[in-house]
């Protein structure tokens, strides 16, 4: 067996997101969106805290432009 031939993967909790729902990747994976405390969120993976990006007192999931200009996303039970 060759000394290196495979990956391993584990998972890491991300500071911020404690409480998140719904999570979302932006199209170039940079971003993650989430909801959380009553906020549309996100996260860049490379550091730094969540920005709050909108209200959304029940958020129900979401997804971003190809562009990354957008985001649409359901605020409330209620749908878009």
């Amino acid at each position: 067996m060759r000394s290196g031939c495979c990956k391993t993967i584990s998972a890491q909790s991300l500071p911020g997101t404690e409480g998140a729902t719904f999570p979302f990747w932006s199209p170039d994976n940079r971003f993650l969106g989430f909801f959380a405390d009553g906020k549309l969120k996100k996260l860049d993976t490379s550091g730094g805290p969540p920005v709050r990006l909108a209200d959304a007192m029940v958020g129900r999931g979401g997804t971003w432009s190809k562009d990354n200009v957008m985001i649409v996303f359901a605020p409330s039970n209620s749908g878009l």
